[in-house]
C-alpha cells in the first residue's frame, strides 16, 4: 500500500472515531433531572464565614425586618461569629414596640448570655476580662437567600459576633476556636481579646482594633481600684494583674521570658480624693519599643509568642 492511501485510511478512521464519540454524547440518559436541595435553616453551633456590619439588616417589609443572608459553614480555621439560636418563623411585632428589631433582640440576648457564659471574674478578683463582648454586646441577625425565601422557609439567625466598635455599627472581626463559655473558661478564648494600636494612660477612650493586626498593647483586663490619689499600686495589685495574665492566657510565662511586659495602668478622676475609685487595666505589651504584637495572647497557651 502506497504512502498516500495510508494516510487516507488514518484520516477515514480518525473522522470514524471523532462520529462515534458524538454519538455516544448526544445518547439520551434514563432519568429524569432534579434540581439542586435547597438547604434549611443552618444549625446552632455553626459559624458565620464572612465580615459583616452592624447587625446585617436591609430594610423592612410590613412591619417585619428583612435580615441579608450571609455565609455560614463550619467552624474550622478563621470565622467572624457563632450561630447561638434559631427560630423558623418570624416573631409578632407587638404595635407598642420600639423597633421592629426590638423583639428578636429580646429573644436574642439571653441565647447569647447563654452561649457566652454568664461574665464573672474567673479568679474572683474583682476583674472583669477586658471583652469586646463586654464593651458591646454584639449581635447579628442572618435569614434565608432567595432560594430558601421562595421554598417558604422563614427563618432568623441569632449569631454572636465580637466587634471592634459599638454594637450597631462595628466591624466584626476574624478569629479562631470558639467563644463558647468565654467568660467562665480558662484560659481565655482569642475571639474575645481587645487590643490598642498604642499604649494609652487610659483605654477607656482608646479605639479598639483587631487583634490580628500590628499592635502594641492587648487589654486583658478591667476593674475598679479603690487608692488614695497618687500613692503608688501595691505589690499585691501588681501582683493580681500578673497573675491574671497568665489565667487568661494560659502561658507559663506571660512575659515570655521578659520580651512582655505586664503593667497595671491606673486613671484617675481629674479630681480625685482619698478614698475614691479609680479606672484600673492589666496590659500586656512588648518589652521593646520596637516590637509588636500580630496575634492575640488570650489563649495562647505554648504556642510561639506573635511577637516580632
Amino acid at each position: 500500500m502506497s504512502r498516500r492511501m495510508i494516510g487516507v485510511a488514518v484520516i477515514i478512521l480518525v473522522l470514524l472515531g471523532a462520529l462515534a464519540i458524538g454519538s455516544a454524547r448526544s445518547m439520551p440518559v434514563a432519568g429524569q433531572p432534579e434540581a439542586v436541595p435547597v438547604p434549611g435553616a443552618p444549625a446552632v453551633g455553626t459559624c458565620l464565614r464572612q465580615p459583616v456590619t452592624g447587625v446585617n439588616t436591609v430594610t423592612s417589609q410590613g412591619n417585619q425586618p428583612i435580615f441579608n443572608s450571609v455565609a455560614i459553614g463550619d467552624c474550622t480555621g478563621v470565622h467572624y461569629g457563632e450561630i447561638v439560636a434559631v427560630v423558623n418563623h418570624r416573631l409578632p411585632i407587638p404595635a407598642d414596640s420600639p423597633t421592629v428589631l426590638d423583639p428578636y433582640q429580646k429573644w436574642c440576648s439571653p441565647a447569647l448570655d447563654a452561649w457566652t457564659g454568664p461574665r464573672t471574674d474567673p479568679l474572683e478578683q474583682n476583674w472583669v476580662l477586658e471583652f469586646k463582648f463586654i464593651r458591646q454586646v454584639s449581635i447579628v441577625f442572618a435569614g434565608p437567600d432567595q432560594r430558601q425565601l421562595a421554598s417558604g422557609q422563614l427563618w432568623v439567625a441569632c449569631i454572636a459576633v465580637p466587634q471592634v466598635t459599638g454594637s450597631t455599627g462595628g466591624t466584626s472581626t476574624p478569629y479562631e476556636k470558639s467563644i463558647r463559655n468565654g467568660f467562665t473558661r480558662l484560659p481565655a478564648p482569642p475571639g474575645l481579646s481587645t487590643c490598642s494600636e498604642q499604649q494609652s494612660d487610659t483605654y477607656a477612650t482608646t479605639q479598639t482594633i483587631d487583634c490580628t493586626g500590628p499592635h502594641r498593647a492587648e487589654v486583658l483586663g478591667h476593674r475598679a481600684l479603690n487608692t488614695d490619689s497618687g500613692a503608688p499600686l501595691t505589690a499585691g495589685e501588681q501582683r493580681s494583674c500578673t497573675q491574671f495574665a497568665a489565667s487568661v492566657t494560659g502561658m507559663a510565662d506571660p512575659t515570655a521570658g521578659g520580651r512582655l511586659t505586664i503593667k497595671m495602668q491606673v486613671a484617675e478622676p481629674a479630681d480625685a480624693q482619698p478614698g475614691m475609685w479609680a479606672d484600673a487595666w492589666c496590659v500586656i505589651s512588648p518589652s521593646s519599643i520596637t516590637q509588636y504584637l500580630y496575634g492575640p495572647l488570650l489563649g495562647l497557651g505554648n504556642a510561639p509568642v506573635p511577637l516580632r
